[in-house]
């Protein structure tokens, strides 16, 4: 996604989403991202996915922040495409 700010700069985000249940999954920011960093976030998606519990290293202020947007858009935020309930729920009622 290519986004401006108000003074004009350019920057782009990358934001995946389940197409499932429609639950965020990955919300990337910057300026000018480096290829290495894009792979990366794929390579923490991978592994956040394949393992139960959330990677213990949440620590990084950045990442806090994309954190608590992803979990707000996931479990507080209803999206009217799926029934108006949360993407957490849609995936709590298929499992």
């Amino acid at each position: 996604m290519y986004e401006q700010l108000l003074d004009g700069r350019p920057y782009r985000l990358l934001n995946v989403i389940d197409d499932s249940n429609y639950e965020g999954l990955i919300m990337d920011a910057d300026f000018s991202p480096p290829a290495d960093r894009l792979i990366g976030s794929r390579e923490q998606l991978i592994e956040w996915r394949a393992k139960p519990q959330q990677n213990a290293y949440f620590e990084g202020y950045n990442r806090t922040v994309r954190y608590d947007w992803l979990w707000t858009y996931s479990n507080e935020r209803p999206n009217f495409l799926i029934g108006g309930i949360t993407p957490k729920q849609k995936v709590a009622m298929a499992a």
